[in-house]
């Protein structure tokens, strides 16, 4: 076989295995119940006011980031309230006594939140005041990789339930895509695990907060996998709920969820955000005809309410037309294949075009 079609094939087999590394790594759905912690990163000593919560619930403890906006009220992640437990802040080195903590005085936590990222907010008040230099402001994020998140959680070294073994660690990421009230970070130096859930993403070096960590972005059901270098998570951005966070302040009540943006569910034309109708019980954009659905090969996610056009299916986070399978079918296929595989024979392909390329080709004999 002329080596000119070899290298053809070769060519068209190293596509191919781009394309299915590509669909496989996309193909990835939010982990039930994860929180974050860093991988990886340095240890750090500044962000005074990014501290850690610990919750006190008969013999079960969990931990979560905090962020300090004033001496009194820090801002977390609605998962990190479990109900009826005892609840605690800390700031500087991590600290697992009670009596080495101050007592969370009262909480909001944003009625909207059901379960996932979207309205994964809480305000805890403080009973007594924290002094600090300065404090956090809520700020607006953008797609950029000028951050950091500042955590408290496992690592590569941890020990499971030895929380004298907690670091206060930094890493820097990348705010990849902005949704609605979520955004999707990856770390650049390190990744999220377990065990600090609520974390504050701030913009690099400055007070200023852009997003409050979720939940792990998982592409397999094995939760041995989530906590990983590079990994991704789903982040609330504050700078969207700047009114609860205000109210909730003062504790008046259990304030009213932010407004529901497009494709996300509603009860009355008041759960919409402006400009939004509700029409059977989603909000649209105005008629029953023009719904709030995702375009064919644009972002598509259940989770966050964002639903496909008829005919195509959520494949891989992504509206996929004409689909041969179900979405859960195709899901379960990708979670079989495993992506190193997939780039080592990649590899091998690249290598084997580059070797063809530098063997001399044989001049025709006249």
């Amino acid at each position: 076989m002329a080596k000119s079609k070899i290298i053809k094939i070769l060519s068209l087999v190293a596509v191919v295995l781009v394309g299915l590394l590509v669909t496989v790594y996309a193909s990835k759905n939010l982990a039930p119940e994860s929180s974050s912690a860093l991988f990886g990163g340095k240890l750090e000593s500044g962000y005074e006011f990014a501290g850690y919560a610990i919750a006190y619930n008969g013999n079960r403890i969990t931990t979560c980031g905090v962020t300090f906006i004033n001496s009194s009220t820090v801002v977390t992640a609605a998962h990190c309230v479990p109900t009826e437990a005892e609840l605690y802040v800390g700031i500087g080195t991590f600290k697992p006594a009670r009596k080495d903590n101050i007592k969370v005085n009262s909480y909001v936590v944003n009625t909207g939140w059901t379960g996932k990222p979207e309205n994964d907010i809480a305000i805890l008040n403080l009973s007594s005041n924290v002094d600090l230099s300065t404090y956090a402001t809520v700020s607006s994020a953008k797609e950029d990789c000028n951050y950091e998140i500042v955590g408290y959680g496992q690592n590569e070294s941890s020990v499971s339930g030895d929380f004298s073994t907690k670091l206060r660690k930094s890493i820097q990421v990348c705010i990849e895509n902005i949704i609605g009230n979520i955004a999707y970070m990856k770390g650049s130096d390190g990744g999220i695990c377990y065990g600090d859930s609520g974390s504050p993403v701030f913009e690099k070096s400055t007070n200023r907060l852009v997003g409050i960590v979720s939940s792990i972005v998982a592409s397999s059901t094995d939760k041995s996998s989530y906590c990983a270098v590079n990994n991704i998570g789903a982040l609330v951005l504050p700078n969207n709920y700047s009114s609860f966070i205000l109210a909730s302040q003062f504790n008046t009540a259990s304030q009213p969820g932010t407004k529901a943006i497009c494709g996300n569910s509603c009860t009355t034309q008041t759960d919409c955000s402006d400009g939004l109708t509700c029409l059977n019980n989603k909000c649209s954009l105005g008629g029953p005809t023009v719904s709030c659905v995702s375009q064919t090969q644009s972002f598509c996610s259940p989770a966050l309410g964002v639903s496909c056009p008829t005919g195509a299916n959520c494949i891989g986070s992504v509206c996929v037309a004409s689909a041969d399978v179900a979405e859960t079918q195709v899901a379960d296929v990708f979670e079989g294949i495993n992506p190193v595989i997939i780039a080592v024979l990649l590899a091998v392909v690249i290598f084997a075009i580059i070797v063809l390329l530098l063997i001399p080709s044989k001049k025709p004999q006249y």
